[in-house]
């Protein structure tokens, strides 16, 4: 992998994107952030002329939770499998999306608890098979955090070696939004309740559960 420049923003671009938008016979900041974000974009491209020069890769990182056993999502983790066979068949909601962007997809093996050797598609650079219950211990050793993050490096510095010039990270995994929640919480020091949701929607009981764990 080459090594990467980053220029500062050209906020001249920035400012030349935010004119024409007011130039569009619209209300304006009608369509609510993706207008800065365009003007964002435009900064970092260096240019307010980017239509035809984007190559965007969707990079899907898989991998499964060790407390997705006590019924913190509303679905069991066999379905981290049955969403990654839907990835590979196109099916998916990350697909349709994709589509609509004109990205590719990549699914990446992060530390799912499934041998995925058998789907050619799917790159592996699994760091465990899963991670640990995080309610008896660490999820993950700091050498193992380290590792993803280094593998998730190399696959996105690849993907930008081959022309890629827009990356959109996605994740999956049953028991990731407990795992975040615990994360913020831990982080912010901020109540279980202010920073947990229902996921994949929870029953009353479920959401109980999940909040419990994580506390």
């Amino acid at each position: 992998m080459q090594d990467i420049i980053v220029p500062p923003l050209n906020k001249e671009a920035a400012e030349i994107v935010h004119k024409n938008w007011q130039a569009v016979d619209e209300v304006p900041y009608q369509l609510g952030k993706v207008e800065k974000m365009v003007e964002k974009y435009a900064a970092i491209c260096g240019t307010p002329d980017f239509e035809g020069k984007i190559k965007s890769a969707m990079l899907l990182m898989c991998g499964d939770h060790g407390i997705a056993k006590y019924g913190v999502s509303a679905y069991p983790q066999e379905v981290t499998m049955q969403m990654i066979n839907g990835y590979m068949r196109g099916t998916a909601g990350a697909n349709v999306m994709a589509r609509h962007a004109g990205a590719d997809v990549f699914v990446v093996d992060m530390g799912t608890t499934f041998d995925l050797s058998h789907l050619p598609k799917v790159r592996n650079e699994k760091v465990a098979w899963g991670t640990e219950d995080f309610t008896k211990g660490p999820a993950m050793t700091r050498e193992q955090a380290e590792m993803a993050l280094e593998r998730g490096m190399k696959v996105a510095g690849e993907c930008i070696d081959k022309g890629y010039n827009m990356l959109v990270t996605a994740e999956m995994g049953i028991g990731n939004t407990t795992t975040s929640s615990a994360v913020l919480a831990a982080l912010t020091g901020a109540p279980v309740e202010q920073v947990t949701g229902r996921g994949g929607g929870l029953t009353d009981q479920g959401f109980a559960t999940k909040k419990r764990v994580i506390q």
